[in-house]
């Protein structure tokens, strides 16, 4: 596998693995401001945000977010 995404819609984050040798590393934690994109993926782009349009707000939930 030459990538994978873990979401996680509790902390409304999404966390980007690629091999590096036998393991995978993070290459990216990307929150909610940020844009989901991969090299993989020529001219894919999805804002964060939009994976988790479908939730009530945060606040809401006691989950905080990563806006970094």
């Amino acid at each position: 596998m030459r990538e994978y995404w873990l979401i996680d819609r509790f902390a409304r984050t999404v966390i980007v693995h690629r091999p590096a040798g036998p393991a995978y590393v993070i290459a990216a934690t990307l929150g909610t401001n940020e844009t989901l994109t991969s090299p993989l993926l020529p001219g894919f782009a999805c804002p964060v945000r939009d994976l988790f349009a479908d939730l009530p707000p945060a606040a809401a939930t006691g989950a905080s977010t990563n806006d970094d």
